[in-house]
């Protein structure tokens, strides 16, 4: 198991678009005559066009027979339920019993019934198609791997193919079974890369490599995300070992010692080379056929915010995790509402403020891309967590979309307090006003205030100045009059009555009557006036007349 662990580690980039000498063998098969794999080879290069003449007519009868067929004709974007008058799907359903597809003495024929089945696009609940996994998973031997039939040696062969019958139902390389296969299928690789069909074996040249055995392996792990390109065998890796099998016509001999190619192995190898698996592609109704999943499984993450001095930067990392490439990619929702984006930098594509959202033409299979944004809090926006949900999608079906969305919470601060004016000393006992917390009025016009939070201490409010002034003593007192006393004609000062306009425009001030002796008076908010003599008494007063408790 320990060797597993290291194959299934190393599984991180499968190749981008279809690999050498891909074009030159179909260059070879569409000079052959078509049949049903050769079709599905053509389509997963991506040609367009296939002819589909030679699958009009069918006179099959076993599953297997049936299988390629609806393979085919799902490939080409036709209908298997009435392509040609005829409903293989319903014939092959029709061939199941106790629990298993056609034959029960034959394990190869459910593997196929299932790929073919689910390229009809019937659903993975569907009994016939359980019944066929069950059967397929009571009969796994006991290396890991599969024979073609019940009670024989495993071999290469069908267990790639029950690898991917699997797969079409959710199994992954987790799962015990697929993971004591592969085990399996790694002590079938011999030193220069390939697979052979079988190992041990006893007929001549068995211990030696093929492509069609190589090839099936490669889309097997394929379809289970596992780059066939890290298994290697000194410098030699599956791939290697093909390239070392076509000829200069195209095609791909079944082994070395052969002396030409055949379409079949060609169809083979261009399926494995191209980055693909079986079913090469599903019918999904309308004349249309879909590469199925697993094809792009996007995954997205977000770093914790870091809050500082109202401005928060967090970085969004979008990972796909293959076995595809994906192609226009969006990432929406990436600022919540509230904020404003100040700067942003992306490893790959760009991002839209105006639409909130990131794009990128393509992520290949194992890539990353990140994208840092900071923002800033709206002067509008309520204080506290604000969220939004940000998630990918690709022009590729994703095979786990519960991964391909993150929720991104930020903390909108509050405002910053107010700036409170530095307190004026005016009297001796300096320690106490500078001890305290300079209390800031909500009267727009000034007055006396009363901190409650500072031993009652008595404030005066300048409104016009913007100043706060510290009335600790009798000196503060009077050095507060000396300062900030208007000056006031006896007839003035008779007008200052509440409800005049005079005493709206002096609530809140200080006057001092110029033609007596000198005397203060306070101006209250309703405009009234209270004499303040420049005695002790003063604060006493003060008290009774301030504007509110701090």
């Amino acid at each position: 198991m320990r060797k597993l662990i290291l194959i299934v580690a190393a599984a991180l980039v499968l190749p981008l678009v279809a690999r050498a000498g891909v074009p030159e063998a179909v260059t070879y098969l569409k000079a052959q005559p078509q049949d049903d794999w050769i079709t599905q080879a053509l389509v997963a290069a991506g040609e367009s066009g296939v002819a589909t003449s030679h699958l009009q007519s069918f006179s099959g009868s076993s599953v297997t027979d049936y299988a390629k067929r609806i393979l085919a004709i799902a490939a080409v974007g036709q209908n298997p339920h009435t392509f040609a008058g005829s409903d293989l799907v319903a014939g092959l359903k029709g061939l199941a019993s106790a629990g298993q597809l056609g034959d029960p003495t034959l394990l190869n024929d459910d593997a196929w019934g299932i790929i073919a089945l689910r390229a009809a696009s019937i659903p993975a609940t569907d009994t016939v198609v359980t019944g066929a996994k069950d059967f397929l998973l009571a009969h796994q031997n006991a290396d890991g791997g599969w024979a073609w039939g019940v009670g024989f040696d495993s071999d290469t062969n069908d267990t790639a193919a029950v690898l991917m019958a699997l797969s079409e139902l959710g199994y992954t390389s987790s799962d015990a079974a697929v993971a004591n296969a592969i085990a399996y299928l790694a002590t079938q690789q011999v030193a220069d890369g390939g697979f052979v069909y079988q190992l041990p074996c006893f007929w001549p040249d068995c211990e030696l490599s093929d492509s069609a055995s190589t090839s099936w392996v490669v889309s097997a792990l394929t379809k289970l995300k596992l780059d066939p390109a890290t298994w290697t065998k000194g410098a030699a890796t599956p791939l290697t070992f093909l390239a070392t099998l076509q000829t200069g016509d195209g095609s791909f001999k079944w082994q070395a010692g052969d002396p030409a190619g055949s379409a079949g192995m060609t169809a083979y190898a261009v399926v494995a080379l191209s980055n693909k698996f079986y079913p090469v592609a599903r019918f999904v109704g309308g004349g249309v056929s879909s590469i199925p999943t697993p094809i792009a499984d996007l995954a997205l993450t977000v770093s914790e915010p870091a809050l500082r001095q109202g401005v928060t930067s967090y970085t969004v990392t979008l990972k796909n995790l293959g076995p595809t490439g994906a192609s226009e990619v969006v990432v929406s929702n990436l600022v919540p509402p509230g904020f404003t984006v100040s700067t942003v930098a992306s490893s790959d594509g760009a991002y839209d403020a105006a639409t909130n959202r990131w794009t990128m033409s393509r992520l290949n299979n194992y890539a990353a891309a990140a994208l840092t944004i900071a923002v800033t809090p709206l002067s509008s926006a309520a204080p506290g967590p604000v969220s939004t949900t940000a998630s990918a999608s690709a022009r590729e079906l994703d095979f786990n979309a519960a991964n391909n969305s993150v929720t991104i919470t930020l903390e909108v601060p509050p405002p910053p307090p107010s700036a409170s004016p530095a307190p004026q000393v005016l009297g001796e006992s300096v320690a106490t006003c500078l001890g305290t917390v300079v209390p800031v009025p909500t009267s727009t016009f000034g007055g006396f205030a009363v901190s409650a939070e500072a031993s009652n201490l008595a404030w005066y409010w300048d409104a016009a100045a913007g100043k706060s002034y510290c009335l600790d003593s009798d000196a503060s007192v009077r050095a507060l009059f000396e300062s900030l006393a208007l000056g006031i004609t006896n007839s003035n000062l008779e007008n200052v009555v509440p409800g005049s306009a005079l005493s709206e425009r002096l609530r809140g001030r200080l006057l001092l009557q110029v033609e007596s002796l000198g005397e203060v008076w306070y101006v209250d908010g309703q405009g009234g006036r209270t004499y303040l003599p420049p005695t002790a008494e003063a604060i006493s007063i003060i008290h009774r007349h301030s504007l509110q408790i701090l």
